[in-house]
């Protein structure tokens, strides 16, 4: 079930360390002509190839130095009670495996097969071989990590650089989470100066890149399927590869393989889903079978409600393409619809996050745009514009949201089309959001699955390539990512990558053990360096 959503605008007082939410009416912007705007989709002149080292990419200017007091000495943790803790079973993160049976895993631990410390084997009864037995709980993601073998974790200790398995099919994170303690099947009491609330979990799940018209659009309004469509995908595969599309790339054949509804399960079942909505928005927009201007009806808005969507990304190079009437449009229709939004506005709106509440945790969400070398933004309440990645206004005003919010995202649009691999600039543009506050990083704009970087325990992925998209000319453009992310209460638990497959514009979701894995491949060889797991 959807988040409730806060939709609240906040003006942001960049410079002056501090933000006011208020709730304001949109000003009425008067529509200015369509500016040509080159697409993602390559040209004549833009092959889809990887592109040459070296290319210069926007810097970000320094920055003042953090408003934010730092504490004055490290807080004490409460001394160490009996409390009752659930205990988890841990694979590599890149596993596709989802659960294990506890008889499985009570003979793996009896046979030596499970890394877990002294403290927790005695804590669960087990009594297993010495060799089994390490120090700490690091020591355990370590072994998971580098050997590959099945570790147990209190959950307290689980993090994203593993993937937590359920037990008999019960989950204790993810949309199908249990509810509480009581219902995991693997408790046991610890002496410990933590705990662990079940309750206080929640799920995000993000998508890449929506584009709703050209081929999109020939889905769901020519051939009259309807905007629904494109949220009902089940499952798919690839049946053969053929050689070679029009941009020269070997390009897949695909087919559906059932069980529809599973992509709108994976979206509806989320705390907060969000995407990037890569297309101007118009009332009877105009159809375009080619080129790169993408102009979508408002009448498809209403399908993004259906399928749980709580926010969307108006920041990228395509939210103009109809000039500002069409961002205006988009953001009123959001608004009606009670959609939230961010990376444009008018006045200090363009600066300003999206509020959503998941399960009494509140969620600041930035986007901003970083394609086409947009400059600094200076507020307009006459003019809507687009929140730039490239000016320094997202670490300015994640200071400032800061206090106020229990978790910040970044929904960046950047980096270089058709390559998996961040640019030195995104690199840099990450690690300054993370020390001004940022939580996590979830970026678009290659149209490829991209690379993760782990920053101080903090996730970033920067693409997670094409969600809705008409790019069938290439097996990596047809491909993309949806992570299904737990968080409990601020703190980011675990990461699983569900990988898709475009089939007639339709994500419908790729077995990992097979199709998936060409998508995994990508993002493993866009995180090479940048990941310790």
């Amino acid at each position: 079930m959807p988040a409730a959503i806060l939709v609240l605008s906040l003006i942001v007082a960049l410079g002056c360390g501090s933000a006011t939410p208020t709730v304001t009416p949109r000003p009425t912007v008067t529509a200015t002509p369509a500016a040509t705007v080159p697409g993602s989709t390559p040209s004549a002149t833009e092959s889809p190839t990887d592109p040459p080292t070296g290319i210069p990419g926007p810097t970000e200017p320094t920055l003042p130095p953090t408003e934010i007091p730092l504490p004055t000495a490290t807080p004490t943790l409460p001394p160490a009670q009996a409390v009752e803790m659930p205990f988890v079973p841990v694979v590599s993160f890149w596993s596709t495996r989802e659960s294990i049976p506890m008889a499985e895993l009570s003979s793996s631990a009896t046979a030596g097969n499970v890394r877990l410390t002294a403290d927790d084997a005695a804590a669960l009864g087990w009594s297993v071989p010495a060799s089994a037995i390490v120090a700490t709980a690091d020591d355990v993601r370590v072994a998971v990590r580098e050997a590959g073998v099945l570790g147990v974790l209190r959950a307290t200790d689980v993090d994203q650089s593993v993937r937590a398995l359920g037990i008999d099919n019960v989950n204790l994170f993810g949309n199908d989470r249990v509810e509480t303690n009581a219902e995991w099947p693997l408790l046991a009491t610890v002496q410990s100066s933590e705990t662990w609330d079940q309750s206080a979990s929640w799920t995000l799940v993000a998508a890449g890149d929506i584009m709703l018209d050209r081929g999109v659009a020939q889905q769901t309004t020519i051939l009259g399927k309807g905007a629904n469509y494109l949220f009902d995908g089940g499952t798919a595969r690839v049946t053969r590869v053929r050689c070679c599309s029009f941009y020269n790339y070997p390009y897949p054949d695909v087919e559906r393989t059932g069980n529809g509804g599973a992509m709108r399960e994976l979206l509806t079942g989320a705390d907060i889903t969000m995407a990037n909505l890569e297309t101007a928005v118009l009332e009877d927009a105009p159809f375009h079978d080619s080129g790169f201007t993408f102009t979508s009806d408002a009448s498809l808005l209403p399908a993004f409600v259906d399928a749980g969507f709580d926010m969307l990304s108006l920041a990228n190079n395509h939210s103009r393409d109809a000039g500002e009437r069409g961002l205006t449009t988009a953001i009123e229709h959001l608004d009606s619809l009670g959609i939230a939004h961010a990376g444009a506005g008018a006045g200090n709106d363009v600066f300003a996050p999206a509020i959503i509440e998941a399960n009494g945790t509140t969620v600041a969400v930035f986007a901003c745009n970083g394609v086409r070398g947009p400059g600094a933004v200076e507020p307009s309440p006459d003019r809507v514009q687009s929140m730039s990645c490239n000016d320094g206004s997202v670490a300015r005003a994640i200071r400032d949201v800061r206090p106020n919010a229990d978790v910040v995202i970044v929904f960046p649009h950047w980096g270089v089309e058709y390559y998996p691999k961040p640019r030195t600039y995104q690199r840099e543009q990450a690690a300054q959001w993370m020390e001004a506050g940022a939580d996590l990083v979830t970026g678009a704009h290659s149209h490829f699955p991209g690379g993760m970087e782990d920053i101080d325990g903090k996730l970033v992925m920067y693409s997670m390539g094409n969600f809705i998209f008409d790019q069938d000319f290439r097996q990596a453009t047809m491909m993309g990512l949806v992570p299904e992310m737990t968080f409990n209460g601020s703190e980011l638990k675990q990461v699983w990558l569900h990988t898709t497959l475009i089939v007639d514009a339709q994500p419908n979701l790729a077995n990992p053990d097979t199709d998936g894995q060409f998508a995994y491949d990508l993002v493993r060889d866009g995180s090479r360096g940048l990941l310790d797991y």
